[in-house]
């Protein structure tokens, strides 16, 4: 800090608004106010860390305790220059971390403290780090599913896609659309954007951007369908059915896939109780090395929120002398959060036919 003006919001605006890597060190070239660490990156693949602050250059006796300030033994002799503070800008590591550790080594030339954070949070994420770099590995898309898929069904999953009517979304080559560092997304079916950025405004992508989505939630209720029921009809408002009748439901590797999965989820709850609960996808619009857009869709886990499978996890048998034995203890406790949600003012009790509004 200083005791004169700062021009800290004046900085933090032109780093908020900045366009490049470049344009946001600039920016901080002229922070002057507590130090703060800056890991940042841009959409053109340049990334790094930032020591940015005001620091006066001083000597290391400064930092243990009070000193005299009328001797002129402990003066400052000016601040430590822009261009001298710590940074890293595109390391061969392809990753920074900070978590308040040291970031300078015994030779660098000034003084900054004696009150570095200690490294083990940062030795960790590193730690971390390496264990995902793996670009051969298939499960860092989907928690440890997406195997399954590139396994047993790698050719129907990609075929299923083909005949989508699209135009600005082309359908990339594996290693196109692959991030070198951790080999994202895993061979998923990915699709280039032409055009770029500017076709984000267009709303014709949007519609395929949606058929993409229409086409996976087809393909994943027709597998778990399956699971659920052996030879099971086609599901109910499909989008493409006639895709499904073509390419999935006579498939050998689609169906037999969808029988492992309904036989162990029979023997393993651990496994059913995954398949079920683990988010189901995520939809992603992303940059490749080479800077192109691309997007790309993936499962988190093989099933979850598909209501066909809960006959699988649940077991479910139809026994009405049984649930109406259970239900009023179950209501009971349902109704006993609901009051206790009321009198925390966290909303009003709401009457239906089987109960009051102050039940």
């Amino acid at each position: 800090g200083s005791q004169d003006g700062t021009k800290w919001v004046d900085v933090a605006y032109d780093a908020m608004k900045s366009q490049s890597a470049d344009e946001l060190e600039v920016a901080f070239d002229n922070w002057t106010d507590r130090v703060n660490n800056y890991p940042y990156a841009d959409v053109h693949g340049n990334f790094g860390y930032l020591f940015k602050g005001r620091v006066p250059v001083r000597p290391a006796s400064n930092g243990w305790g009070p000193v005299p300030g009328w001797t002129g033994e402990h003066e400052w002799n000016g601040f430590i220059p822009n261009a001298e503070l710590p940074r890293s800008k595109n390391p061969d590591s392809g990753w920074v971390v900070t978590c308040n550790q040291r970031v300078v080594d015994d030779d660098y030339p000034y003084y900054l403290t004696n009150l570095f954070g200690t490294d083990y949070r940062a030795r960790r994420i590193r730690d971390k780090i390496a264990e995902l770099a793996d670009r051969n590995n298939p499960n860092l898309t989907d928690g440890g599913q997406h195997s399954l898929f590139q396994k047993h069904m790698r050719d129907v999953y990609r075929n299923f896609f083909e005949d989508l009517d699209l135009d600005i979304l082309q359908l990339a080559d594996e290693g196109s659309s692959t991030i070198g560092l951790t080999g994202y997304p895993q061979g998923l079916p990915s699709w280039e954007i032409q055009g770029g950025a500017e076709r984000l405004k267009d709303i014709c992508f949007w519609r395929e951007y949606d058929l993409i989505l229409k086409g996976f939630i087809d393909f994943y209720r027709t597998f778990f369908t399956q699971v659920s029921t052996r030879n099971a009809p086609m599901p109910k408002d499909a989008w493409f059915p006639d895709q499904i009748e073509r390419k999935l439901l006579f498939n050998n590797e689609f169906l037999a896939t969808a029988k492992m999965v309904r036989d162990r989820c029979i023997t393993d709850p651990q496994y059913a109780n995954a398949v079920r609960w683990q988010p189901a996808f995520k939809q992603l619009i992303y940059r490749n090395d080479q800077g192109r857009l691309i997007v790309t869709i993936s499962q988190n886990s093989i099933g979850n929120a598909i209501t066909e499978l809960l006959g699988v996890v649940v077991r479910r048998v139809p026994d009405a002398a049984a649930y109406e034995q259970t239900e009023p203890a179950l209501i009971e406790r349902l109704l006993e959060i609901r009051r206790r949600m009321v009198r925390a003012d966290l909303g009003e009790g709401i009457a239906t036919p089987g109960w009051g509004a102050d039940d």
